[in-house]
C-alpha cells in the first residue's frame, strides 16, 4: 500500500512539472514575441515556435502519462488519483499564467507602456489612501513609438514622484498620443552629423499638441484627459541616425505639474 502511494505521489508531481512547464514553454516565448519592442523579428519567431512545440510536446507527454498510468491495474484509487494529477497540474499551471501575465507587473518602470494600450495589472498598487502617487509617464516619439518621460519640479529639480524606480510603486500612468503639428520656418534644431565632420543635417522642430490620458495603473479607469501643447522647444544635443523628418515640442516642467500635480498630491479614501 506505501508502495502505491508514493508511486501515484511521484506520478502527480511529474505529471505537473510536465504540465506547468509546458503551459510555460507555449506562452512565455509568445508573451515575448507579442510584446517586443522593436516587433517579431525572424530568429525571435523562429525561438518561440520551436519553444512552442517543446511546450505542446511536453502537455502531450503529461497528458499521455496520467492516461496510461493506471491502465495496467485499474483500481479506482489509483484513476482517481491520476485525474487529480492531471487537473491539479493544468489547474494550477494555468493559474500561474493567468495570475502572471497579463496581471503580472514587468521587471521594469519602462514595460508599462502596454498600460497605456489597456493592459491592466492586479498586484498595481491602487490609487487610493494619502499622497503622494506616483506617477510614470509614457509620451510619444517622432516615430510614433511611446517613450518614458521624466517631468521635473518647475525649480529644475528632479520630482521623484514622477521618476518611480520600481513598478510596484506606480499607482498612475500618463499616456500621450499626438493630436496635431504646427510647423514654423523660425524653428530649427542641428545640424546634426552623426560622424562629427561635415556641415550635417538640419531638422525642423513642430510646435505639437498632445492628449494626454491618466490611468489609474491597476484598473485602466480613466481619470483625467486633457489636450495640451507642448512649449518646450529646445533642441535636443544628439539625434538618431537617420534623423527624423522633424522634432516635437514637449510639454515643460510647468505644464506637467498642471496635468498631474493636483492628482499626485491628492489625499484620498
Amino acid at each position: 500500500m506505501l508502495r502505491e502511494v508514493a508511486l501515484s505521489v511521484l506520478v502527480l508531481l511529474v505529471v505537473f512539472a510536465f504540465a506547468v512547464g509546458g503551459l510555460a514553454a507555449v506562452w512565455f516565448p509568445l508573451e515575448t514575441m507579442i510584446s517586443s519592442d522593436d516587433g517579431p523579428d525572424g530568429d525571435l519567431v523562429a525561438d518561440s515556435v520551436i519553444m512552442m512545440i517543446l511546450g505542446i510536446a511536453l502537455v502531450a507527454f503529461a497528458v499521455g502519462l496520467a492516461v496510461a498510468f493506471p491502465a495496467d491495474r485499474r483500481e479506482k484509487h489509483r484513476i482517481a488519483v491520476t485525474v487529480i494529477a492531471l487537473v491539479a497540474a493544468f489547474g494550477i499551471g494555468t493559474a500561474f499564467i493567468v495570475v502572471n501575465f497579463p496581471g503580472g507587473l514587468p521587471d521594469d518602470v519602462y514595460e508599462l507602456d502596454r498600460a497605456c494600450d489597456g493592459t491592466t495589472y492586479d498586484d498595481a498598487t491602487p490609487y487610493a489612501g494619502p499622497a503622494p502617487h506616483p506617477v510614470t509617464v509614457q509620451m510619444p516619439s517622432e516615430t510614433g513609438q511611446l517613450l518614458i518621460e521624466t517631468p521635473g519640479l518647475p525649480n529644475g529639480s528632479v520630482w521623484p514622484v514622477a521618476d518611480p524606480d520600481e513598478p510596484e510603486a506606480v499607482q498612475l500612468i500618463a499616456c500621450g498620443s499626438l493630436e496635431g503639428e504646427q510647423r514654423s520656418d523660425e524653428l530649427t534644431c542641428g545640424p546634426y552629423s552623426p560622424t562629427g565632420l561635415g556641415s550635417g543635417i538640419s531638422v525642423p522642430m513642430v510646435r505639437a499638441t498632445y492628449r494626454v490620458r491618466v490611468y489609474e495603473l491597476r484598473t485602466h479607469r480613466q481619470i483625467r484627459s486633457v489636450v495640451v501643447e507642448g512649449e518646450d522647444t529646445e533642441c535636443p544635443k544628439t539625434t538618431s541616425e537617420p534623423p527624423p523628418d522633424r522634432m516635437l515640442s514637449e510639454l515643460t516642467d510647468d505644464q506637467w505639474q498642471t496635468v498631474l500635480a493636483d492628482l499626485v498630491n491628492a489625499d484620498l479614501p
